[in-house]
């Protein structure tokens, strides 16, 4: 057996923590994810580095923000300079895989079915190489859901028709063959469900039918009193749209409960196969509202439903390591905390920072800030509303969010968690506001941030900022592969990260 680690993440298409059983969804069904929370540690408050698909997926896999890893909205690649964790730990010997959705080639979102760096076409399966699998007049079957249980039986909807299904069975045979073998190995799992088109066997979907989730708080906000560009959002997608206090979603559900059984099998096939020598990671890309704040999906706001994630780390067996951790942290964390695992060296690059530390203390005191940001929705078309530069900084129990284009917000989540009551222009949070702007700036700084400039400052509740922003040349930081940067003044690699220009 290899004395590094198997590494196996499993992750989710748009399922936040509030349609996870413990997370405290009551009914979903989540009974697999739930039993690996109480096998592992449970972090209560982990965020998305972006609520879409692919800038989520590009803070995940490269430990950047997606502003930093190049596909900061859908339908844009990773920059040709940016490597992933795969690349990474390949470099160390590692034998990697990824079975399902990737999204970050900037093609479409299937992918091209041409296996990228570090994998082959042994260890690669996207979601071109599922549709190739059907003659072409059948895809459509594989995308569209009928809207019942009768319709699933006549479209011939099994757990192997399933995009879900055939992940599942590539991931648990790629355990079995790996774990007999000297090498250590990374699969990532990457389900769709239950984004949709949310298909599912038919008998899950019988198992939802009437089932409607209690949003909370959330659900009683009509927007009246929130930044103009949520209420044109929820307009736009109908015109007479309310709160909704409960969700009801059949087809969402069952897929919700269906992956939870995939995910099972893959645990279970840890257990059988590799238990002992293998850290299991469970997370999702972003989550959906669920009718929450009179919105629907995810797109360019911060409100908790669509950024919080569930995120379950279990140790190999025979490790005693149960809890919450109540800190947030993000997904960019996801990264430099695999590597650590692996007993690989950080790079100074990432932005992520490792959790091992939650491993041997759980009260530890955590990464610092957690940034979350958005651009737009996609390259290809103007969903939800278009070009709409936002970051949003947590802070303890607070949330500032710019809405570059928009009016700002300022919640604390754990007096009011359900983001109703915007404390933005409120005297008494005027020092925590003004104080969580300057950090915000800062780290817009640090990060090399692109869309950064003088309208991140000048925001009309703000008067006593003067800085300007004629400021220093900001260096790439070294990655751990390529050679380092060299200034543009002298020729030669700068003596830090910031180096000011002649």
């Amino acid at each position: 057996m290899s004395p590094q680690p198997n590494l196996v993440l499993i992750m989710t298409d748009q399922q936040g923590a509030n349609a996870v059983g413990c997370y405290g969804a009551k009914g979903v069904r989540t009974d697999r994810i739930d039993t690996l929370a109480s096998q592992g540690l449970r972090f209560e408050r982990a965020y998305t580095a972006s609520p879409v698909c692919t800038p989520a997926r590009a803070g995940l896999h490269s430990g950047m923000y997606p502003h930093t890893a190049g596909a900061w909205t859908n339908a844009l690649g990773l920059e040709a300079n940016t490597r992933t964790l795969a690349q990474r730990l390949a470099a160390e010997g590692y034998q990697c895989a990824h079975f399902g959705k990737w999204h970050l080639d900037g093609h479409d979102y299937f992918g091209t079915g041409t296996p990228p760096d570090p994998f082959t076409a042994e260890t690669w399966y996207d979601g071109r190489n599922f549709l190739e699998e059907f003659p072409e007049e059948k895809r459509p079957l594989t995308r569209k859901h009928p809207g019942s249980a009768a319709g699933l039986r006549e479209q011939g909807v099994t757990e192997g028709t399933t995009w879900g299904g055939r992940v599942c069975q590539h991931s648990t045979d790629f355990i079995q063959r790996a774990s007999g073998q000297d090498q250590p190995f990374f699969l990532t799992a990457s389900f769709d469900e239950p984004h949709g088109p949310s298909l599912s066997p038919p008998e899950d979907y019988e198992a939802f039918e009437g089932f409607s989730l209690s949003n909370g708080p959330g659900g009683h906000d009509d927007l009246s009193t929130k930044p103009s560009h949520q209420l044109e959002w929820s307009r736009a997608h109908d015109p007479n749209r309310r709160p909704r206090t409960e969700w009801s979603n059949t087809k969402y559900f069952a897929a919700n409960h269906f992956v939870d059984r995939l995910i099972g099998r893959i645990v279970d096939t840890v257990d059988h196969c590799c238990a002992e020598n293998t850290w299991i990671l469970y997370c999702s890309d972003h989550g959906d509202f669920l009718g929450a704040h009179s919105l629907g999906a995810k797109g360019p706001a911060m409100y908790d439903d669509i950024t919080r994630v569930p995120f379950i780390l279990r140790p190999p067996a025979g490790h005693q390591l149960q809890g919450t951790i109540p800190q947030p942290v993000s997904l960019v964390d996801v990264v430099p905390t695999f590597l650590e695992l692996a007993g690989v060296n950080r790079p100074p690059i990432l932005d992520g920072v490792s959790l091992v530390p939650y491993l041997s203390d759980q009260d530890a005191s955590g990464r610092g800030d957690v940034l979350v940001e958005f651009n737009r929705f996609e390259v290809g078309h103007d969903g939800r509303g278009g070009l709409m530069p936002i970051r949003c900084l947590i802070r303890g129990p607070w949330k500032f969010v710019i809405n570059l284009f928009s009016e700002d917000e300022l919640y604390n989540l754990e007096q009011e968690p359900g983001e109703c009551v915007n404390l933005l222009e409120v005297p008494e949070h005027e020092n925590t506001r003004n104080n969580l702007h300057d950090a915000l700036l800062q780290e817009m700084d640090r990060q090399r941030d692109p869309f950064r400039g003088a309208v991140w400052e000048r925001r009309p509740w703000r008067t006593d900022r003067t800085r300007g922003w004629v400021g220093p040349e900001r260096q790439r930081p070294h990655d751990g592969v390529l050679p380092s940067v060299l200034a543009y003044p002298t020729g030669r690699p700068p003596d830090s990260d910031i180096t000011t220009p002649a």
